[in-house]
């Protein structure tokens, strides 16, 4: 499997992770100022228990929610193969490679999960009950933080390439350390 670089992590609280172009996230509005947004998407997994991804659509565009199982941090890495990997990673032990080898190796399961539409080049990872209004990217910047958040980090704009990304939910594991995985590969367009 190809290498992979390390680019944020994503805090959250509980609740499911939402990848969706910044179009999109400009009609999300999680938990804030009344919003159901979040309500809502909660009851959805509530309704299947055993779903680890709902898809959602906003502004016309396909996005996911991706279930962390429990409040904690999502490390989101690039690997060479232009694949981002969203890694929920449970360590046997402190020693900080492991992260980096759970996000390159080859997963155990792969279960395709859908897709999502980023037309406009800039990708949203937040933590769900966020509003994702301030979820904006300038041109030069590769990554940055949203602004404004309920708690730190807990939602980042990626620039990508645009088009169709294929999703799939991934386990990986060494040892006793094993990692739950949203893979995003953008969809050939040949």
């Amino acid at each position: 499997m190809s290498d992979s670089e390390f680019l944020f992590a994503v805090n959250g609280e509980g609740g499911p992770l939402l990848c969706m172009d910044a179009q999109a996230a400009s009609e999300w509005r999680g938990a804030q100022d009344g919003s159901s947004d979040y309500s809502e998407l909660c009851a959805r997994f509530d309704a299947d228990p055993d779903a680890d991804v709902v898809a959602v659509r906003l502004a016309g565009l396909r996005c996911i929610a991706w279930e962390m199982r429990g409040a904690g941090t999502a490390d989101v890495f690039i690997g060479d193969d232009g694949v981002i990997r969203v890694v929920r990673a449970w360590l046997a032990d402190a020693r900080t490679e492991l992260l980096g080898e759970l996000a390159k190796m080859r997963p155990i399961v792969a279960k395709p999960t859908g897709e999502i539409d980023v037309p406009s080049g800039a990708l949203v990872i937040l933590w769900s009950p966020e509003s994702g209004l301030a979820a904006r990217i300038e041109r030069a910047e590769r990554f940055r933080v949203v602004p404004e958040t309920s708690i730190a980090e807990s939602a980042f704009v990626l620039r990508v390439s645009s088009g169709t990304y294929t999703c799939l939910d991934e386990r990986v594991a060494i040892g006793e350390s094993e990692a739950r995985r949203l893979a995003l590969a953008r969809r050939s367009l040949a």
